[in-house]
């Protein structure tokens, strides 16, 4: 399985982080790779870290030039079988992974973050 981790930057706190590893540790035996932007902050930097910490591959598509987040989108959604996110209402990044992994009928579990407190506020499965 090739698991997308994307996740607006405002979201760099220790919950975050707890419910990723939580998803990917139930999972190890059947993660194949992870895919993300690299971002140095919040849920893609966790997934990293957690690449590091129990190996496999990462596989990093950088954003590049005018629109590079959007465009990078394309291709995270493209290579992964399950996208998740961990979104704050507000950021548009992630907003756009998350509608184009709809838009291709992507299996999707959304963890949903107040921008504000970072309290986790409600976690939906979507394509499931």
């Amino acid at each position: 399985m090739k698991i997308a981790v994307s996740g607006s930057r405002s979201l760099d706190s220790d919950k975050v982080k707890e419910y990723l590893y939580d998803v990917l540790d139930r999972n190890i035996e059947k993660i194949d790779c992870l895919i993300s932007g690299g971002c140095r902050e919040g849920a893609e930097k966790f997934a990293l870290d957690w690449t590091y910490d129990n190996g496999g591959v990462h596989i990093i598509i950088r954003p590049r030039g005018k629109g590079g987040t959007f465009k990078k989108n394309n291709v995270l959604v493209e290579r992964c079988d399950i996208l998740l996110a961990f979104y704050d209402n507000h950021s548009k990044g992630t907003k756009d992974a998350i509608d184009k992994a709809i838009k291709k009928n992507k299996k999707i579990v959304l963890f949903i973050f107040d921008e504000v407190s970072g309290e986790h506020v409600e976690t939906k499965k979507l394509n499931y």
